[in-house]
Parts: structure tokens; sequence; C-alpha cells
């Protein structure tokens, strides 16, 4: 699908930065952990291109974030994952079941 006309890079390259900070809170797997890991000129690159306001303070949080992907082991991912979301929580991905639930009738 092409991005309409009127999009520019700008709005992609912040575009860029959501979806790769979903893919933190994806199912893991070793092509979201290779996506997440990126090097130092591509997240430099990547906050400039967004043209963030304040992007001093967004650039190193991304830089830690990129490195923290890249030394992240996959069984360990796959462990925090599951006890996150996929075991017996709190609030799980699905809580508007929860909340569905929870309502009384009228």
């Amino acid at each position: 699908m092409n991005p309409p006309e009127n999009v520019g890079s700008v709005e992609l390259a912040r575009a860029d930065i959501v979806f790769l900070l979903s893919l933190a809170f994806a199912s893991p797997s070793k092509e979201n952990k290779e996506a997440l890991a990126l090097t130092i000129d591509e997240s430099i690159a990547l906050v400039k291109a967004a043209n963030l306001d304040g992007f001093a303070a967004i650039t190193p949080k991304l830089l830690e974030f990129s490195a923290m992907c890249r030394n992240l082991d996959l069984s360990d991912w796959n462990t925090e994952y599951a006890r996150l979301f996929l075991g017996s929580i709190v609030c799980p991905i699905t809580s508007r079941l929860i909340f569905a639930e929870t309502k009384a009738p009228f």
C-alpha cells in the first residue's frame, strides 16, 4: 500500500519510530529483535528525520533502547513476554473482556 501523496518524510519517520516501539510489545521473534536493534547512526538519523522538538532528549533513549534490544537474549524476551501478557495477570491484553464481564446489567 502506498502512502497518501500529502504524507511527507517527517510523518513517515515518526511512524517508523512508533512502529519500532510497538515491536517491543509484539510477540518476540528473531525478526522483531533485528528490526529493533538500530545502529547509533540509524537511530540518530531516524530522530532527526522525524523532526521532533527536543530530539536531543529522545536520541539517547532511543540509543539505549536499541542497545538493550541488540543485547537481549530471545529466550529472556520470550519469558518476560509470557509473564507479562500470557500468564494469569491483572490486566491481560484482552482487558476489554474484563470490563464487559464486570459491568452490571441495567
